[in-house]
């Protein structure tokens, strides 16, 4: 993430004053400027993203609010579902599974969306499309609703 308006000619740190760089670092930089922040309302953010053609970085917003909406699922069931610091979206995902929270189904559907957001993170051969990132953010606004928290997270 960089200033439009750099910051030494008085462009404001706000999100209408950024712009992405370098597609993976950028996508990288961005996920960690907004995590812990965004919650379940990082969805408009990445939509936002999105439409204005800042692909990699969308689908990294969406990508956050997916596992942290995954990690909160897994720690509102009794016993709680425990997870490792650094566990991402496959193995809270497998918890989830094995826990009989949802389907084979559903867990391959979010498989699906850990690839299209790994895809978004990390350089590689296969950069995301605007409309796999279209659909993570779509997939992932129904999952919110499909399996809701039951506490205040």
């Amino acid at each position: 993430v960089d200033h439009i308006i750099p910051h030494s000619k008085g462009g404001k740190t706000v999100i209408d004053n950024a712009q992405l760089t370098h597609r993976s670092c950028a996508a990288r930089n961005y996920t960690r400027l907004v995590e812990g922040t965004i919650g379940d309302n990082g969805l408009p953010e990445a939509q936002i993203l999105l439409n204005v053609g800042h692909i990699a970085a969308a689908g990294a917003t969406a990508g956050l609010v997916l596992e942290r909406h995954l990690k909160l699922l897994c720690n509102q069931q009794q016993p709680p579902l425990i997870f490792g610091k650094n566990d991402g979206i496959s193995k809270v995902n497998d918890l989830l599974r094995k826990a009989d929270i949802y389907d084979t189904a559903q867990w391959r559907q979010v498989q699906w969306m850990a690839d299209v957001r790994n895809s978004c993170d990390h350089p590689g051969t296969n950069p995301p499309t605007r409309d796999n990132v279209d659909d993570l953010i779509k997939m992932v606004k129904s999952l919110l609703t499909t399996f809701p928290l039951t506490f205040n997270a």
